[in-house]
This record gives C-alpha cells, structure tokens and sequence, in this order.
C-alpha cells in the first residue's frame, strides 16, 4: 500500500514549489546591502580627499580604499549568482512540469485581439486592486503601439440614469435636499474610522432613511454626467476611483465595521432593490445583530445611545460606540425601531422574526432564533455580496473574466489536446464546427448558459433553433415543431393534446 508521501512525491509540481521556495530566499538583500557599503566607502573617500590639504593623504585615502571596494563587488558578484542560479532552477522546473504543447488548433484565434486581450489584462489588475502595475501596463501597451484606446472607449461597463458609469460623484453626494444629510454622513464617517467606533455612520440621521425611500439617493436629476473614456488612461484612472472606493469599504468590513458598507448600500437603495438585491437590508441585519451580541462581543463601549430614545436628542450621533443607539440587545432594539420600517414591504417576516428573538434574548442559545445569530462568517459572506453587487452596478460580472477565462482554459485544453491528437493518428478531422465533440467538465459555477436538449431531436437548442412550449406544457425545439406540422396543426408526440403553430411560445430559460 503507498505511503501518505508517495502521492507527493509523484506530482511533477513537488520540485516546481521546492524551486519556488529557494527562489523567494535568494533575494537581492544582500546584493543592495553590498552597494550600500561601496556607496559608504566612496562617500567617505570623498571627503577625505576634499578635506586634504596635500597630495599624501588623497593618495592614502585611495590606496587604503581599493581592496575594500573590491572585495565588495565581488561579494555583490557572488550574490547575483546565486539569484540568478535559483531563476534558472526555477525556471527548468516549470518547463519540466508545465511542459510547452502545441494549441490543437493551426491558427490562433486571438492574434488579432491584442487590444482585447490587454483590456482584460488592465481590468483584471485594476479589480484586483493592483493599480499602479495596471497603470504601467497599459502605458507601456500605449508606448508598443498596441491600440488600447479603441477597445476602452466602447466599453460596456453600464451607465446610470446621469449618463456617467453608475457611482459618480453626483451619485455619492446626493442631490437636492439630501446632500446636506449625505455630508454629515461623512463628517461622521471621518470621526469613526478606529475600531472602537464601529458600525456607526448608519445612523447619521432620520432624515437620511426618508430620503432613501423615495429613492432621491441616485439622482436622478442631476446633470448630464461624464462622456465615455476617450482613452485607455481616462477609463482605467475612472475605474481606479471606483475600486479604490470598493477595496477601501472592505477593508472596513474585514475589521466588522459596517458603517460604510451601509453608508453606500442607502445611497445606492433605489438601484440596488431594482436589481432584485437585498445587500442594504443584509447590511442592517448583521449591524442589528452585531449590536445585539453586547460589548463582550463586538468590543463597543456600552453607551445608552443618548437622552430621549430612539428618536430623541441624542439618537442622531451618539458618542462611545458611534451608532447613536446605545449596545447590546437594548442598543439593537433601538436601531431596529429607526432602521428596519423601510424593508417592511420585502422582509417583514424577517424582522418580526428578528423582534421576537428580543424576548429570548437572556438565553438565545437555547430559543427557536439561535441559528440567525450564529454571525461567525456572515461578515465573509457580506463582504461577497458586496463586491458582487458593486461589480453589479459598475455593468461588471463579479469574477475576472480573464480569471475565468484561464480557469476554464486550464480545465478545457487538456482534453481538447488529447483529442485532436487522437484524431490525427486515426487521420480523421473534426467536422462539427459549432460544438466541441466532447464535455468540458466545467465547475457549476462557470456555467452560464442553460442547455435544453430536444426530446425529439437530441440537438441542442440554440437562438436559431430556440426551444417552443406546446400549450399541454411540452417543450421541444422549433425544427422539431416544424417537422411534426402538417398544414398549420400538430399533435404533441408525448399527449393527445393538439394546437397550432401560433400556440407553440418561444421560451427563455
């Protein structure tokens, strides 16, 4: 029986990952601590020689400085070698255990996609967060000719209704009445950015939650907005804007500050609930139970949220925790009563739930409720749906598509390569031209697209050959609905039932 190791040792990536290690501990350190030293050495011959007041020390000064610098360089020799060693090593076994194959096909259907291409590689930077190198790269793709700047300008990142990419500044700021609201909100969102005051800017005012409502947060009113990018530096510096914004609000929700994120989702209301989405009543939820589980929790001072309640003078902006409604499950009910009426319409049963699990607050753990106050990865889980629904509004997927691309590529191209050598040794071609002659088995994940085999035809429908729904519920493929007609009138090959063409609805899955 093989050993626990024995699996290891077989994968060819044991001693691409050994090389790996080695190449990360064969640094330039030592090399750059070795210049620093010959920099030393010359700076302070330097200044014996300009101090000298004769010939005799300036020639010491020089003698005695030859063998040190010498000896340096060659350690600086000695350290590059041993880099450069560790990269080449590296380098073998990455050929050794990705070795180079030909694609299976003769002609490579992207050379003349070099825009497209380096647009997915700019976005793919720019979404993670890496924009300098983003920057660089397509400057440098600028500076080799490669036509950037036609592929960004018709970009399909989406437009809100002031014509700009969805979350300008007219969106974060407010309009009309609202944006004197909107700037206290950020008053307090500056005065709370340590973790002793989380979860605080949710509560900036009353006045805040009814403008919401009436959905004045995306407005819609406001100008004309920006012109698309006129070039691949004006949209890559716009996008930057927006995920600067994206990395900075996660960054606060990866330190359980949710103020932010809520801050944001009000803002975005409107658009957010026309998506179908429900980020902006997750985000009050976990604040509402964040609350709920007290100081010894969530590290909050247990302040009484100020004098009056929950709608009195000191609700608006309380000090100690920031929310302005006090912590623990009083501080929760409290932000409950001003927060969740707005949701009614769409999670009512959700909040009377919520509600009720005040009476069983003293030993939640053993109530009917436990289970919506179990939180231990709700903030990972929000933090998803946030990205998600910002890419959302920005007309973006929520992956990479280069990410997913190469993904699905790595999984698909090693059968694809298996088969077409296959084919060449029996010397057959490939005559299907529309689809592969095999599954990819691709994760559920990477699945877009529903397939609906005909039950008549065993083809796959496509927009050409859609699938159509007989009124007795029967669904098979237009040509197949065709070829069972006879002059207007068919009958359903599995039921008695009979209609006309006309009857037959085209269907979207």
């Amino acid at each position: 029986m093989p050993g626990p190791n024995e699996d290891a040792a077989v994968s060819p990536f044991a001693p691409l990952l050994a090389e790996l290690a080695r190449m990360r501990k064969s640094n330039l350190t030592a090399a750059i601590d070795d210049v620093e030293n010959i920099i030393s050495l010359l700076t302070e011959a330097r200044a014996v020689v300009a101090q000298a007041d004769s010939d005799s020390p300036r020639i010491m000064a020089m003698t005695t400085l030859q063998n040190p610098v010498k000896n340096c360089l060659e350690k600086v020799t000695e350290d590059l070698k041993e880099v450069t060693k560790a990269q080449r090593g590296f380098g073998k076994a990455l050929d050794k255990a990705l070795p180079h194959r030909d694609l299976p096909m003769e002609t490579d259907a992207m050379a003349d996609q070099a825009a497209l291409i380096n647009r997915a590689i700019a976005m793919h930077l720019l979404r993670e967060g890496q924009f300098n190198v983003a920057s660089t790269f397509v400057r440098e793709s600028r500076d080799h000719c490669v036509p950037l700047a036609e592929s960004w300008s018709s970009t399909s990142v989406a437009t809100d209704e002031d014509g700009d990419h969805d979350m300008t500044q007219e969106d974060e700021d407010g309009g009309g009445e609202d944006g004197e609201d909107n700037n206290d909100g950020a008053t307090d969102d500056d005065n709370n950015n340590n973790n002793n005051n989380n979860n605080n800017n949710d509560d900036d005012d009353d006045d805040d939650d009814d403008d919401d409502d009436n959905g004045e947060d995306d407005n819609d009113d406001g100008e004309a907005g920006q012109q698309p990018a006129d070039s691949a530096e004006d949209f890559t510096g716009d996008l930057q804007g927006k995920f600067s914004e994206m990395y900075s609000i996660l960054s606060e929700l990866k330190n359980k500050n949710l103020a932010r994120a809520i801050d944001w989702a009000r803002r975005h209301h409107a658009r957010l609930e026309a998506n179908g989405s429900n980020l902006d009543f997750e985000l009050s939820k976990l604040q509402f139970l964040w609350l709920f589980k007290g100081p010894a929790v969530n590290g909050l001072p247990d302040d009484d949220g100020g004098e009056g309640g929950p709608d009195g003078p000191g609700s608006g902006s309380g000090s100690g925790n920031g929310s302005g409604n006090g912590n623990g499950p009083a501080g929760a009910f409290r932000y409950a009563r001003r927060h969740f009426a707005r949701f009614q319409a769409r999670h009512l049963r959700e909040i009377q739930q919520l509600c009720c699990a005040m009476a069983y607050a003293p030993n939640i753990e053993q109530s009917p409720y436990r289970h919506m106050f179990e939180i231990d990865s709700a903030f990972d889980d929000i933090a998803l749906s946030f990205t998600r629904e910002f890419c959302s509004l920005l007309g973006l997927a929520a992956e990479s598509p280069l990410h997913v691309a190469v993904t699905a590529g790595a999984i698909a191209l090693p059968r694809l390569i298996k088969y077409t050598t296959y084919m060449k040794e029996k010397k057959t071609e490939w005559t299907t031209a529309h689809e592969l002659a095999f599954e990819t088995p691709l994760p559920p994940g990477m699945i877009y697209h529903p397939i609906f085999v005909c039950p008549i035809s065993k083809e796959q429908t496509t927009e050409k050959n859609p699938p159509m729904m007989l009124p007795c519920g029967h669904v098979i493929c237009q040509e197949s609905l065709r070829n069972i007609t006879k002059s207007s009138r068919y009958k359903c090959p599995y039921c008695p039932m009979e209609g006309t063409m006309k009857d037959a609805v085209k269907i979207a899955m």
